[in-house]
């Protein structure tokens, strides 16, 4: 899902594959990631990441076919980020979905409503062994 450059100063540039919201259109963008201070057991950049079965393009359809603007939001000119970060674990399941750049509360929600449904990813591996992994995961709303 990602490719990464060395970190530099606790930063590295990752490239995803965000959701765009606007009938069936998906982007390619890429985002700049700052990492924790604190080394945890969670790995950032795995040898490889993890997986969503089917690989990206299912994920992107999945997405499409699950997220909904929300009802609540009438703006029919809005543009509207939302990027949630979780962890794969060793079995492939969503742990902590968390909410990194806000794009409101309807948004957030109906955001987090899918991962926490998502299917069970192939877990990351380095060195050979599965770990578990931060996934970083943008969203974009757009509606015309």
């Amino acid at each position: 899902m990602y490719r990464d450059t060395p970190a530099i100063n606790g930063t590295y540039n990752a490239f995803t594959k965000p959701l765009v919201i606007e009938g069936a259109r998906v982007r390619l963008k890429s985002m700049t990631v700052k990492t924790p201070a604190v080394p945890d057991t969670v790995m950032w950049i795995p040898e490889v990441p993890p997986k969503f079965p089917g690989g990206d393009q299912a994920l992107v359809y999945y997405l499409q076919s699950s997220i909904k603007y929300p009802a609540m939001e009438t703006d029919s000119s809005i543009r509207i980020q939302v990027i949630v970060r979780f962890i794969v674990n060793l079995s492939g399941q969503i742990e902590r979905p968390v909410i990194v750049k806000s794009g409101g509360i309807h948004f957030d929600q109906e955001v987090l409503r899918v991962v926490q449904q998502l299917p069970a990813f192939s877990p990351a591996r380095h060195n050979g062994e599965p770990v578990e992994a931060y996934f970083m995961l943008p969203v974009d709303f757009e509606r015309r």
